[in-house]
């Protein structure tokens, strides 16, 4: 699908620019939909999106939405109007083309608290107010949660708690299994044989060996991604923020195995149910893949963990393998 914007809003009742921005496009869970959300500064009354099918043109088809008001965070505490469109009846495998993205509606008000800015801006599959969700492509089943929730605990312990809930029911539809312990999330997605757990937050990027409990588990030394016997877990949050990126620690585990403060975004390739193609683009250096890995797994689920040796690393095995690291000293 292709998002192109080339008419602003219309039939505008208040101050301020109609112009959409920030625009978002998100699955639904469903195949045949596409969510379309963005942001006006100005009231309107209609939100519309008109579309059709790629190099047929004109554009044929017409979504309807809405909009609700929105009083932002920040001491600015400016009021903006978040649009949703819906589009249904879409045809899985097909391109479309949206050239039109335009504001027209008005709703209610809506204060800033408890994760409410992303709430408000985003449309997730699911009915959990996109806070957590998971959805199904292809062969790979996705999974995202929200780590916040253990930091902001001043909003009660009752999301922490449904989300917990809801991960660990989502985990045992999908592998039949069981857990009777709260909140520890390392032991819940391994003992459901989550083959790769993204990270973000961190403003840098990160990719470990396979780890569990503080142990590399690789397929072998030589290989460690293939096979691997524990979750991979990478961190990447390496778009960074406007402030600066969050500086490594100088020591580190011996599962670390390449980390880079570039700025820059990871590409994931699932071409099927065994093989996975990971890298990480350096805008710092042009676009140059700095970091690239293959994950291959002749077999998914707990059973994964199970093999035929114990290739286990210890600390003690590891401390002198020197680690990959990319570091840039400042950011404008």
């Amino acid at each position: 699908m292709v998002l192109v914007v080339l008419q602003s809003g219309q039939g505008v009742l208040a101050s301020g620019t109609p112009q959409p921005e920030q625009i978002h496009i998100s699955s639904t869970g469903d195949p045949t939909e596409m969510m379309i959300t963005w942001v006006t500064m100005a009231e309107s009354v209609k939100s519309v999106v008109e579309y059709g099918e790629r190099l047929k043109l004109p554009l044929n088809k017409k979504a309807f939405g809405s909009a609700t008001k929105y009083k932002a965070c920040g001491w600015k505490k400016r009021i903006i109007y978040m649009h949703r469109v819906k589009l249904e009846e879409l045809t899985p495998g097909s391109g479309y083309e949206e050239y039109n993205v335009k504001s027209y509606f008005q709703a209610s008000l809506f204060a800033s608290s408890n994760f409410s800015n992303y709430r408000e801006r985003f449309s997730m599959p699911g009915n959990t107010e996109g806070i957590y969700y998971s959805w199904n492509i292809g062969p790979v089943h996705i999974i995202s949660f929200s780590t916040e929730l253990y930091y902001f605990l001043e909003y009660g312990m009752e999301p922490l708690v449904r989300q917990y809930k809801w991960l660990q029911r989502d985990l045992e539809i999908r592998t039949g299994l069981s857990s009777a312990k709260l909140f520890p999330l390392e032991d819940l997605l391994y003992r459901h044989g989550v083959d790769v757990e993204f990270w973000a937050h961190e403003h840098s990027y990160e990719r470990l060996y396979p780890v569990y409990d503080h142990e590399i588990r690789g397929g072998s030394k030589e290989q460690p991604y293939t096979n691997p016997r524990a979750p991979v877990h990478i961190t990447t949050g390496s778009a960074g923020c406007k402030y600066c990126h969050d500086k490594f620690q100088r020591d580190y585990g011996p599962w670390t195995a390449f980390r880079s403060l570039d700025y820059g975004y990871t590409r994931v390739q699932v071409f099927n149910s065994s093989h996975m193609s990971l890298e990480q683009v350096s805008i710092d250096k042009d676009y140059q893949v700095i970091d690239r890995i293959w994950i291959i797994k002749d077999k998914h689920g707990p059973e994964a963990w199970k093999g035929e040796e114990d290739n286990t690393e210890t600390s003690a095995e590891t401390k002198d393998e020197k680690v990959s690291e990319t570091h840039v000293t400042s950011v404008e």
